[in-house]
């Protein structure tokens, strides 16, 4: 019988690993999904890994949890490149390999040249991870988290005015870029399948912080929509340039603790207004609408207060969902791990994570086939597995040499990795949106799926040629559409025909509503063996919670998130109230899930059932801090000292700041010139500084506040300290790192008086290309061109359909 790690979809390929601990979670993901990542240590690499990490103290038993969640699955093997045996292995292991991850970290002696590795060994994909990517102004920039967050814009809207914004304790800049590293390096991998050629992808963080980290230039109403444009919808609650002073997402104290309501839609409005016992003072036809409600935010908080006040949270979440109003409870990690719902799901397992050592922690990101794809086995030590070394066979994937194309042509044009790839598209909102985009940008034929008595609530009207919303333009760039009508035989037959021409079909619609249409996996594989089929959903299609009404920000209560992300001196002070999250991740966990799938259908021909649950990538996400805590270990507030976000001159400008070790203490000493309050004993070392952080951000607070977020920024990264300015959305549009690196770019479309700024590509390649942007379609105005290309119809057949209502076009008529 197979291994579990045979069956899955990236076994065979092998994954070779030089990261010192940045971005490790890049590959750990692709060895979730099967990939044989061989982590390789050089001498003194774990000690380096270490020095960067304060979480790597006695007090926690010499346990880094972080470098333990983030290499499960892994192999490990230990050398010296140095000497000519070790360089010799190293360049045998990499000749066997089909992805190589390199940190850019040239000022260290045996670090492998990115460009030296791709001229000499062309099969591979090389995956350079960096801050701020190879080149431009920043290219020497280091960063933290919360520097990523603060320079992405996405600080500006975490917390809320006039409080300092609201530092995240958690990874969630690295972790969610992460994500998108696997899939640059996967789509990387996919395209030498057909080409036969490696590539070099020079990977920022910064830049992929700004597009899955809650996007200022993508589906994300609470960042994009501040500007109102020529007759389009916008979002109440948003301001690109100031920070949040409402909250779309609020949360409200209970016998217990806390909840998450949030009242969106008119029949959820209609739903709380039951509950609320339907007082005249909220029976004005206002408070149907967001925009009213907000008005009178201050009333209904009151009563809500008052309904919620001597109820438990999980009474409260039970009573809310019956009625049809998205509620959940605010729950901390200890409080998920033994929640009914998720042990009905398997969500976690008890694992061994270290020799000897054993935690709770979550048990996978998302399901193939009713498998999780996650832990398998703990992190390797150093030189574990050398006996990989004398023994190094070929990656057993295939690979066409790298000077003969699969295809026979002898071009190194640039090429869309995803081209000739088709995916059948039902998804919606954000998760929907995000999930065709990656594959849509990349050259796939995306074929967006739409009823206009259903439209996606994104678009801005129900109406065939309505007016695009600007959320959904973005979002839904590069695709086709078809309206049809699936809730009549003859729709699902039209859509059953697409099926058999595809490779993949993604929705998010609630739990079962594709098999109550005759369009689950078993239907659809029964059409075409080698589907790929994705749902998504906020809680999973099993357990206690799968019928909850789930937004994001539910999902983040729910999952432990919330708790977490706060202001550590105010209990109810969460800092998430205006954040999406996690839609574009779970977008990307999705996507890798997707195209892994589809690698082994085309060598297999089998297909798969891909079920993704948005809480279970939350939770693993927050995989660390689950493992803390059933460790009985303290998370810090801050990773060092001076560790935060200082206000700086001007109006509500601030910088992030953050001192990890003593080397940065030295070299932040030098930046201020030394001033004498730096040389007290209290700040002699990072234990003492910790200690003693509220005296020494005093001092810095007082710095800062004479000098412009910019300036303070530039001085300490001229002196190797991280730090970044806060940016808002706009201030985007001139960053001089992202305008070297040609990283935006602007859409033109119909029904917007001015192009939409957008990102023009998911990551830096040598050779692959991103698709031309291209405007989203109006509903239905693919639909006839689909028919007659991929169904082979006639027009009297179209026209028949037409008439019947079964299909539908942008102009209603052929």
């Amino acid at each position: 019988m197979a291994s579990t790690s045979d069956r899955l979809p990236l076994a065979g390929v092998r994954v070779v690993e030089m990261t010192d601990g940045f971005l490790d979670m890049a590959g750990r993901l692709l060895a979730d999904f099967g990939a044989d990542v061989i982590k390789v240590e050089t001498a003194g690499s774990r000690e380096r890994e270490a020095a960067g990490n304060p979480e790597r103290t006695p007090d926690v038993d010499d346990t880094d949890v972080r470098h333990l969640i983030e290499n499960f699955n892994k192999s490990g093997v230990a050398l010296d490149p140095s000497d000519a045996t070790g360089a010799g292995q190293l360049w045998r292991l990499l000749e066997s390999a089909d992805i190589v991850i390199l940190a850019n970290q040239s000022a260290r002696v045996e670090a492998l040249d990115p460009e030296e590795v791709h001229s000499r060994l062309p099969h591979l994909v090389v995956l350079a991870v960096s801050d701020f990517g190879r080149t431009g102004p920043y290219k020497d920039f280091v960063g933290t988290d919360a520097v990523h967050l603060a320079l992405g814009s996405q600080l500006s809207r975490s917390g809320f005015w006039p409080r300092e914004p609201a530092l995240v304790p958690f990874d969630l800049a690295y972790h969610s870029s992460a994500a998108q590293a696997a899939w640059a390096a996967l789509v990387a991998y996919f395209e030498r399948l057909q080409s036969g050629r490696g590539d070099l992808i020079d990977f920022s963080v910064f830049e992929a912080t700004i597009e899955v980290v809650d996007p200022p230039f993508g589906t994300a109403g609470t960042a994009t929509a501040g500007t109102k444009q020529t007759q389009a919808p916008t979002d109440p609650y948003s301001s690109e340039w100031t920070r949040p002073r409402s909250k779309p997402y609020p949360i409200y104290p209970c016998a217990d603790g806390y909840v998450r309501c949030l009242v969106l839609a008119p029949g959820q409005w209609r739903a709380m207004y039951g509950w609320l016992g339907e007082p005249d003072e909220f029976a004005d036809p206002k408070y149907q609408t967001i925009l009213g409600r907000d008005r009178e935010q201050a009333a209904l908080e009151r009563a809500y207060v008052e309904l919620f006040r001597d109820k438990t949270k999980a009474e409260l979440a039970v009573e809310g969902q019956k009625r049809g109003v998205p509620i959940a409870p605010v729950l901390s990690p200890t409080e998920v791990a033994v929640q009914e719902h998720f042990e009905q799901r398997g969500a976690f397992v008890d694992a061994e994570i270290s020799p000897g050592l054993r935690a709770v922690i979550p048990s996978g990101f998302l399901e193939i086939d009713g498998e999780r794809i996650g832990y398998r086995r703990r992190a390797p030590e150093p030189g574990e597995h050398n006996a990989l070394l004398s023994d190094l066979p070929a990656s057993s994937a295939a690979r066409p040499a790298a000077s003969d194309p699969a295809d026979g042509s002898s071009s190194a044009a640039p090429s869309l990795p995803l081209s000739g790839l088709r995916v059948i598209d039902f998804g919606s909102i954000v998760f929907g949106a995000e999930a065709g985009r990656l594959f849509a940008d990349l050259g796939a034929d995306v074929i967006k799926i739409e009823n206009a008595a259903f439209p996606d609530k994104y678009r801005g009207g129900s109406e065939p040629g309505s007016l695009i919303a600007k959320n959904f333009a973005l979002g839904n760039r590069g695709r086709r559409s078809f309206g049809v009508d699936t809730r009549t035989e003859a729709g699902r037959d039209l859509v059953k025909g697409l099926v058999a021409t595809a490779d993949v079909v993604v929705s998010n619609f609630k739990p079962g509503t594709l098999e109550r249409l005759g369009l689950g996996y078993d239907e659809l594989s029964a059409v075409n063996p080698k589907i790929v089929w994705m749902s998504s959903s906020g809680f999973g299609d099993t357990g206690a919670w799968a019928s909850w009404l789930a937004y994001g920000p539910a999902v983040r209560s729910a999952s432990g998130l919330t708790h977490l992300w706060r202001y550590p001196d105010d209990p109810g002070g969460f800092g998430d109230t205006t954040t999406v999250y996690p839609d574009h991740q779970a977008a990307r966990m999705a996507g890798l899930a997707v195209l892994s799938a589809v690698i082994r259908s085309r060598a297999t021909g089998k297909g798969a059932n891909i079920r993704v649950s948005q809480a279970e990538v939350v939770l693993n996400h927050l995989s660390e801090e689950f493992a803390r805590d059933a460790l009985g270990l303290s998370s810090p507030e801050a990773k060092g000292a001076p560790w935060g976000v200082y206000e700086c001159a001007g109006d509500d400008e601030w910088c992030a700041i953050c001192v990890r070790d003593d080397a940065d203490w030295a070299n932040f000493r030098s930046a201020l010139g030394n001033p004498s309050w730096a040389g007290a004993e209290e700040f002699a070392d990072a234990h003492a500084r910790r200690d003693h952080h509220e005296a020494l951000d005093g001092h810095v607070r007082d710095w800062a506040a004479s000098h412009t977020a910019d300036s303070v920024m530039t001085l300490l990264q001229s002196h190797g300290v991280p730090a970044g300015a806060m940016k808002r959305p706009p201030e985007l549009l001139d960053d001089p790192q992202l305008l070297a690196r040609d990283y935006l770019a602007l859409q033109d479309q119909p029904g917007f008086a001015e192009p939409l700024n957008t990102v023009r590509r998911p990551f830096l390649a040598r050779r692959i290309q991103s698709s031309p942007v291209r405007p989203s379609p109006e509903m239905g105005q693919d639909t006839v061109a689909i028919c007659s290309e991929l169904l082979g119809m006639s027009a009297a057949e179209i026209d028949r359909l037409t008439g019947d209502g079964v299909l539908q076009t942008a102009d209603g008529s052929r």
